[in-house]
C-alpha cells in the first residue's frame, strides 16, 4: 500500500497501552483500518479495535445504532449488498477535511465511493477514545464528500 505523503491526524492523543490492536490507536490508523475493512469487504478487520459500546450513525438514516455486534453485522448487511451489484462496488480513499478540525490541523477521514472512485458518496469520520473506535458518523452533508482532500489511497 502506498502512505499518503501526510498523515493527518496521526497526532491525536494516544489511548492507554493494551486497549485496541496496540497501545494508542491514532484516529488516523482507525481510519485506515475502516478504509481497508471495506475495500476488503470484510468487517472482522475492525473487531478488535471497537469499543464495546460503538455508536454508527449516517447523516441519511435515523437511527444510531449501539454495539459492536450490531455495527459490524450492519455494515457487513451493506457490503453483501453490494457485491451482488457489479455498479455498487465500495472504494475507501484515505482522506482528511477540515470541517471539524483541531488546531493541530484537518482530521482524518475516509471518502466513500460506489461503482467507481468518483462517484463520491459519503465521508466517513471516526471518533477513537481509550484506545478503541468509540464513533463512526458517515457523513452525505457536512462535512461534503467534495470537501475532502483526496490522497488516492485505497488501503487493501
Amino acid at each position: 500500500m502506498t502512505k499518503p505523503n501526510q498523515q493527518p491526524g496521526s497526532d491525536q492523543k494516544q489511548g492507554p497501552p493494551g486497549r485496541g490492536p496496540g497501545p494508542g490507536l491514532t484516529e488516523f490508523e482507525a481510519v485506515q483500518t475502516f478504509a481497508r475493512a471495506l475495500n476488503r469487504g470484510d468487517v472482522s478487520l475492525l473487531w478488535p479495535l471497537l469499543a464495546d459500546d460503538v455508536r454508527f450513525a449516517s447523516q441519511a438514516v435515523f437511527d444510531e445504532l449501539e454495539g459492536r455486534e450490531r455495527v459490524l453485522g450492519h455494515l457487513q448487511a451493506k457490503i453483501e449488498v453490494t457485491r451482488r451489484r457489479s455498479d455498487a462496488r465500495i472504494f475507501a480513499e484515505l482522506a482528511s477535511t477540515w470541517v471539524f478540525a483541531s488546531a493541530s490541523g484537518p482530521r482524518p477521514c475516509a471518502l466513500l465511493a460506489q461503482g467507481t472512485p468518483d462517484k463520491l458518496v459519503c465521508v466517513a469520520m471516526i471518533d477513537v477514545e481509550d484506545g478503541r473506535i468509540a464513533r463512526i458518523d458517515l457523513c452525505h452533508v457536512c462535512p461534503s464528500p467534495l470537501d475532502a482532500q483526496r490522497t488516492g489511497v485505497y488501503p487493501s
